[in-house]
């Protein structure tokens, strides 16, 4: 996997927490899960740093995401072909 698709999947893995913390702030909610600096977490959230596996680990535990949703994150498709719509 590449870098960029890392950051895509961070950012899919953000956006599954934000549903799931009914779109309260998600900076507050990880910088207080992941116990990171405010500038860390905005590091993440914009992909210019990608979370580790510890981080990874911690988040879908937290926010009880089924391994099955975060598989599903994986899929090549998915991540290299994001869904644009239709044209």
């Amino acid at each position: 996997m590449t870098e960029k698709n890392y950051v895509n999947l961070q950012k899919k893995l953000f956006a599954l927490i934000h549903d799931k913390i009914n779109h309260q702030p998600l900076a507050k909610e990880l910088q207080k899960t992941l116990n990171l600096s405010h500038s860390a977490t905005y590091q993440r959230i914009r992909g210019e740093k990608i979370i580790n596996l510890e981080e990874f680990m911690l988040l879908i535990d937290t926010y009880k995401i089924p391994f099955a949703e975060v598989e599903t994150l994986t899929d090549k498709k998915n991540i290299s072909q994001p869904n644009l719509g239709s044209a």
